[in-house]
């Protein structure tokens, strides 16, 4: 069986979808997080606790945006790592789905996988 080179690939275009809103999705994360920073940094005076955690999840959500926007990219060019980040975030979150007994967040999550797992889309990525 012989592999075939991305290049006898064109990129799925559900999966260019996926990345731009993915990559969306990181841009409004991260601006999130510097809006809270600077509601937490405007609150540290008044109320020190409240203000750090505050500041903590205006962090925590800028790194987020920031590793979203990556794997967005990275799945626009085709980066390995790309689909084995999005193939694992996919599956933890149909089994977060299936705990919480959400039937959309079930079917939607299910979609995705069984389309990352499809040859074109594999093959793109070179899996």
């Amino acid at each position: 069986m012989t592999s075939m080179a991305q290049n006898d690939y064109r990129r799925p275009i559900l999966l260019s979808i996926f990345a731009v809103l993915e990559i969306l999705g990181g841009i409004v994360t991260a601006a999130i997080g510097a809006f809270l920073i600077l509601g937490g940094a405007v609150s540290l005076p008044f109320a020190l606790p409240a203000g750090i955690t505050i500041v903590v999840a205006g962090g925590i959500a800028i790194v987020t945006g920031l590793i979203m926007i990556a794997v967005g990219a990275a799945m626009l060019s085709g980066k390995r790592w790309g689909w084995w980040f999005a193939v694992i975030m996919t599956a933890l979150a149909l089994i977060a789905s299936i705990i919480s007994l959400n039937v959309v967040g079930v079917i939607v999550e299910a979609i995705v996988l069984l389309y990352l797992n499809m040859k074109n889309t594999k093959g793109w990525f070179e899996v």
